[in-house]
């Protein structure tokens, strides 16, 4: 997994880049409570919290990165297999959910997702992109039944405002869902969700910068089958993008401003 571009925050040295590679304590603690409030009641198939480690960047940290499942041996999302500036990919291998109508079946599949991402000085975080999507089949047969569906729900906690930390400001956002039936939609297809989180809209001075947030991500993918008919949703790739404001204003000027000049 290559990592470089959020390496290169200005004065960070080897040494203190090194402890990226390792669960630093703030995630552990945090491990060890979303464990204790999630999965008190997860079946026994279900797998404990995974922390992963921290993510230094120049741009944004993120941090406290850990995923737990109610309904799953984990991982399903796994770490990130990408990372830019200001995105991270995640290329789940087994987040999926399969139901075959023997007569009737229903299947979940409940991922949480736990990140906080810090701005690094003269940077902020205005905005949210979350976006997945990946492919689903569905069994067209006379008088059965065949559904899937796929959904987000985002609940996040503004934690830092101006470099200072404040009582956290809560907000959700769902995103979704996504349906295909038998009889109605195509047998094979490709889905995909996405939504923008507006973060600074919670800002009651327009002047201040959001520059800490903690994003909890519970995604879920259900199937439904009934009179020998299947139904699977599988989901390949699961994406968390930060605009970096300043290169937004940039455009701006580039595209709006710079002709004015010339004429």
């Amino acid at each position: 997994m290559k990592i470089s571009p959020w390496l290169k925050r200005v004065g960070r040295t080897r040494a203190e880049q090194a402890p990226a590679a390792k669960f630093n304590s703030a995630c552990l603690r945090t491990a060890l409570i979303f464990s204790l409030t999630f999965l008190a009641s997860a079946p026994p198939a279900s797998a404990g919290t995974i922390c992963y480690p921290e993510i230094l960047g120049s741009i944004f940290d993120c941090h406290e990165i850990l995923e737990a499942s109610g309904t799953d041996a984990g991982p399903l999302y796994g770490p990130p297999a990408h990372i830019t500036d200001t995105s991270m990919l995640f290329t789940p291998t087994d987040f999926n959910s399969l139901s075959v109508g023997t007569p009737v079946a229903t299947d979940i599949t409940d991922g949480q997702l736990q990140i906080t991402i810090s701005a690094l000085e003269d940077h902020d975080i205005d905005s949210i992109t979350i976006r997945e999507g990946g492919v689903y089949a569905i069994t067209d047969i006379p008088g059965a039944f065949a559904q899937v569906m796929a959904q987000a729900t985002v609940f996040y906690w503004i934690t830092e405002i101006n470099d200072i930390p404040v009582a956290p400001i809560r907000g959700t956002q769902a995103i979704g869902p996504f349906t295909a039936t038998s009889g109605i939609d195509p047998q094979i297809g490709i889905w995909s969700l996405e939504d923008v989180i507006e973060l600074a809209r919670l800002l009651d001075d327009p002047q201040s910068r959001v520059t800490e947030v903690m994003l909890s991500i519970d995604n879920t993918l259900v199937t439904m089958a009934t009179g020998g008919a299947t139904a699977m949703i599988d989901k390949k790739e699961f994406i968390i993008h930060v605009p970096e404001p300043s290169a937004l204003f940039l455009l701006l000027i580039a595209v709006f401003i710079l002709p004015l000049r010339r004429r």
